[in-house]
């Protein structure tokens, strides 16, 4: 009998074996072949981009400078001017907060006043309110009436079913409701913020991102280190790109006052930080279902940097939508960890499977792609308070270009100083973990940042106290607004950053 087994089992194993070395032989094949195409779309795009108007690089995802955001924009309203284009309609543009818990309905209208009466925005403004937060108000629609008052036709307040996940007793169980945002369509484009923030002035400009774009939103910059920057640097190098942030700015500026396209001219995002970059193709064929067996077993896991989901810039469609209510909610409610972040940067807009849709398209279609996705600078849309008391990320926050630096034509650091980087943030998240949001607080002396008797370096250390608290203790000047801090429903509750 055991001589039997061994025959069978010889013809099964000469057939595995077969099997495995014809699919890493075709696999190997392939992924020269694709390693190829890159270099060849590497060069086309280097030598023809000034002369390109309507063909877009598949094999990067570009970032934004915010001067070419605002340049954008005045470029819009220009046209205007010029009776080049129909006047703005703002009713096509809203601001969007949702509020899933009875804590955040004060933050909403902080940000809505600011919004309207400080920073003069003419966009709607639109909050998503879950029905058990208003059952929970009890009758006390004081906050809830207040936000409406501020303007009965600009503010919209929509209310929404919430999205629970069963048995989870985390801060995001109700996060997946925020997907909702996607259903807006009767806007062209809504800027999403999340209300646990610091604004310091409108957003308008980011309402007027090129028209093909469907999604933007900064990176989750705090997630990397030192060495992940110098690969992304060495990798611009190597390509012999410029390493100069104000170059892009410079070349871009100029297109859109000529009306050029400016996609090609945008700095990458370098692929050391989402891609192996000595070998894309492999990349591109994990990416591949016929060419992954461990596709079968296991999602495509997101890069370590990724989008936040505190500020999007979104275009909304029912196709979209559909895929979100009808499969996305489902499977991560059925999935543990899984909520609205994930959901966007693992299914909806994964860094890696962007570039493998891409170069699919124009690989196998013949036709050229039009890109959906931009990088936002976190530097001006997503900033972390806990970032100004991480000295690691200083550095960083003042080159918020990843790759590039901003230098002057001698190759000098022109970028500004941390104070000035901190003041021209338009948006700064609440996150400072494991310690609260302010207003789970009674007094700002709770959370005052104070420099230690014993440190070694008090001078420095009291200018970084300093501007922390310049940036979260107003928070507490605004009893005219919200008459006192809003207990959290479960004391100390906090979260990682998001």
């Amino acid at each position: 009998m055991r001589f039997l087994s061994r025959r069978k089992l010889r013809p099964l194993c000469i057939a595995i074996s077969l099997f495995l070395a014809v699919y890493f032989l075709t696999r190997s094949v392939v992924q020269f072949q694709l390693n190829q195409q890159v270099e060849y779309y590497r060069h086309y795009f280097n030598k023809n981009r000034d002369n390109l108007q309507r063909e877009f690089n598949p094999l990067e995802i570009k970032q934004i400078p915010g001067p070419v955001i605002d340049e954008l924009y005045k470029k819009r309203q220009e046209d205007v001017i010029k009776n080049k284009k129909d006047p703005i309609d703002w009713n096509k543009f809203a601001y969007v907060n949702y509020v899933a818990q009875r804590d955040y309905l004060c933050n909403t209208l902080i940000m809505f006043k600011a919004l309207k009466e400080d920073y003069k925005t003419k966009a709607k403004l639109v909050l998503l309110l879950t029905n058990d937060v208003v059952s929970e108000l009890q009758g006390d629609q004081n906050l809830l009436e207040k936000i409406k008052d501020l303007d009965k036709d600009q503010v919209v307040v929509k209310m929404v079913e919430p999205i629970h996940k069963n048995d989870d007793y985390s801060v995001w169980k109700n996060s997946l409701t925020k997907l909702d945002i996607f259903n807006l369509t009767e806007f062209e484009r809504i800027v999403y913020v999340d209300n646990d923030a610091n604004l310091q002035d409108n957003l308008d400009e980011l309402f007027f991102l090129p028209e093909y774009v469907n999604f933007a939103a900064p990176l989750t910059y705090w997630e990397l280190k030192e060495k992940d920057l110098k690969k992304a640097y060495k990798e611009v190098k190597h390509m012999k790109n410029p390493i100069n942030a104000n170059k892009y700015i410079d070349k871009s500026v100029a297109r859109i006052q000529n009306g050029k396209m400016i996609y090609n001219h945008l700095p990458n995002l370098p692929h050391t930080l989402y891609l192996n970059a000595e070998n894309i193709g492999d990349d591109i064929l994990k990416s591949r279902t016929v060419f992954s067996i461990s596709k079968l077993f296991h999602r495509v896991k997101p890069s370590k940097v990724k989008f936040t989901s505190a500020l999007m810039v979104i275009k909304p469609n029912n196709v979209t939508y559909q895929n979100i209510r009808d499969v996305l909610i489902p499977y991560a409610l059925k999935t543990k960890r899984m909520y609205d972040m994930d959901v966007i940067n693992e299914f909806m807009y994964n860094l890696k499977e962007i570039i493998y849709d891409h170069f699919s398209v124009v690989k196998s279609l013949k036709h050229n792609y039009i890109p959906e996705v931009l990088v936002l600078p976190f530097g001006r849309y997503g900033i972390l308070t806990g970032s100004i008391k991480d000295y690691k990320q200083h550095n960083m926050m003042k080159h918020d270009l990843l790759g590039y630096q901003y230098l002057d034509t001698k190759g000098e650091d022109v970028s500004d100083d941390l104070e000035t980087v901190i003041k021209n943030c338009k948006y700064l998240h609440y996150s400072d973990y494991p310690m609260g949001k302010p207003w789970h607080y009674d007094k700002k002396e709770t959370i005052e940042c104070k420099v230690d008797k014993d440190s070694k370096d008090k001078k420095n250390e009291q200018k970084i106290c300093d501007l922390w608290n310049s940036v979260v203790l107003p928070f507490y000047g605004r009893d005219d607004i919200c008459p006192k801090p809003i207990k959290p429903s479960k004391p100390g509750q906090s979260s990682p950053p998001s």
